[in-house]
């Protein structure tokens, strides 16, 4: 089942950045065949509107500084992608199998991790650092061909370009606050039935995947943004009511 996670503790830059990486896990998975794709295509509907209020000017003075990062974990992933084909020519049975294991969950992630928008690769490489750590068959086969630095240097990256982001996006959101807290009314409701709809189908086909492997993926997204708050040092943006995910 979906863990709670209380909304309106999530700033705003952050609530759209969480809109996205929900959406980013579930179109991953196939909306259609979670049976959830009208939930999906209303929380897409949502989630633009809200993203249209964060849109940043090319000229923000931290721009440069999330191309850096963003550079920065394109240079990781790929490496990680280079390593794991090189050892496919391995002599050794047992690294060929290795890669073989890593190079087939990698690519169901998509061809070219490193050419996703900012928001979906954020997402993307939070998902395959959560199964590296939480499948056993995968955290072997990572430690066995000698990749942990690779991890923790894409980690390092991405979380850093995150932070940047969710930054640059609070500072240059420039909507009225009556806006946004409609729109996250809104957007809280849309999230609400796509998740009551995946609890449901994750517990009707008793936790088998796609749902399994979904609902697990949207729990490591939510294990990151409840630490966020948790390390929260300043009071958060005020939104209509609190609202938390049961």
């Amino acid at each position: 089942m979906i863990n709670s996670i209380k909304l309106n503790n999530l700033r705003n830059g952050e609530y759209s950045q969480f809109l996205t990486d929900i959406l980013a896990i579930t179109g991953q998975n196939g909306p259609t065949v979670l049976n959830v794709q009208p939930q999906f295509d209303a929380l897409k509907a949502v989630s633009a509107e809200i993203e249209l209020l964060f849109k940043v000017p090319a000229g923000n003075i931290i721009t440069k500084e999330l191309e850096e990062l963003d550079a920065r974990r394109d240079s990781a992933i790929t490496g990680i992608n280079a390593l794991v084909s090189g050892f496919a020519y391995s002599t050794d049975p047992a690294t060929r199998n290795n890669a073989a294991l890593l190079a087939n969950h990698l690519s169901s992630f998509g061809s070219n991790i490193a050419k996703d928008n900012f928001q979906s690769e954020t997402a993307t490489i939070r998902n395959l650092i959560h199964d590296w750590d939480n499948k056993p068959n995968l955290t072997s086969a990572f430690a066995a061909l000698g990749l942990s630095t690779w991890r923790v240097e894409l980690e390092d990256a991405n979380n850093n370009f995150s932070q940047q982001y969710l930054t640059r996006a609070t500072e240059m959101g420039s909507a009225s606050p009556d806006s946004i807290s409609n729109l996250r009314l809104d957007a809280n409701e849309a999230f609400y039935q796509l998740r009551d709809h995946l609890n449901a189908y994750f517990t009707i086909n008793n936790g088998a995947d796609p749902f399994g492997k979904t609902v697990s993926a949207i729990n490591g997204l939510l294990d990151n943004y409840n630490n966020l708050i948790a390390r929260r040092v300043t009071n958060p943006d005020p939104v209509p009511a609190p609202v938390t995910v049961a």
